[in-house]
């Protein structure tokens, strides 16, 4: 079942319209034209659209609506027809969290000849606490998601100055290797060259006469030497 009411954003532009329901009425729909003045309103895609009302007892409620260009659409809910007698009742339009128009009517609420299992009276406004909830949700996913960016930027960094790192150890290692392997031949010709001496011998004989030392009587060669700061140095050679 489907109620049709149009409600107008531009307040004393016309009377307030009157929503006939039953008293425990629940579940139908209400379909409501949105104007603004004479001209039909079309709501932002954005926006969010509720329902609210104040009951004869002074406590409230509040629901979602659904929303296609000018229409707004919302059901009856148990607490909007618990209690009989009129009540105040508006659809307001949100943007980003504010209000950013309302459309008044009311409910006037037949009383029902039985009572019914329904609760009595009580407030039922879930959406501002979870919008408030959801709000809070989102700054805690924001903040969370910035540290994982901070964090990941950070790993990527140590990860580039290790990679970095590794490549210049790997750059002095195969230098050390080359200087080490250059280092073993010259040590390996050093020692082809002691072998080689080791194997040429040879004899010089000299004598000492007057305090000066020559070569062998059959050799006509006389070398003059003196010793000096513990060095042997050659003073003269005749022949």
């Amino acid at each position: 079942m489907q109620r049709s009411i149009t409600l107008n954003l531009m307040h004393g532009y016309a009377p307030q319209p009157i929503l006939r329901v039953s008293q425990y009425d629940h579940g139908y729909t209400v379909s409501a034209t949105i104007r603004n003045g004479v001209e039909p309103y079309s709501i932002p895609n954005d926006f969010a659209v509720t329902v609210e009302g104040r009951k004869p007892d002074q406590t409230g409620y509040q629901y979602n609506c659904s929303f296609d260009g000018d229409t707004v659409t919302f059901t009856i809910e148990d607490q909007m027809s618990v209690l009989s007698g009129k009540s105040v009742a508006e659809v307001v339009l949100y943007s980003d969290g504010v209000r950013a128009g309302t459309a008044n009517f009311v409910i006037c609420v037949e009383p029902a000849p039985l009572n019914s299992d329904v609760p009595i009276s009580e407030t039922d406004i879930p959406l501002i606490e979870q919008a408030a909830e959801n709000a809070a949700r989102a700054e805690r996913g924001a903040s969370l998601a910035e540290a994982s960016a901070t964090s990941a930027a950070s790993s990527a960094a140590i990860a580039s100055d290790a990679a970095t790192s590794a490549s210049g150890s790997a750059s002095s290692a195969s230098q050390s290797a080359t200087a080490a392997a250059e280092s073993a031949n010259e040590a390996e010709e050093w020692a082809d060259k002691a072998e080689q001496a080791a194997a040429t011998k040879g004899y010089i004989w000299f004598y000492i006469e007057d305090g000066k030392l020559y070569m062998d009587r059959s050799d006509t060669t006389e070398v003059t030497f003196y010793l000096e700061n513990g060095k042997l140095y050659v003073e003269e050679v005749t022949q």
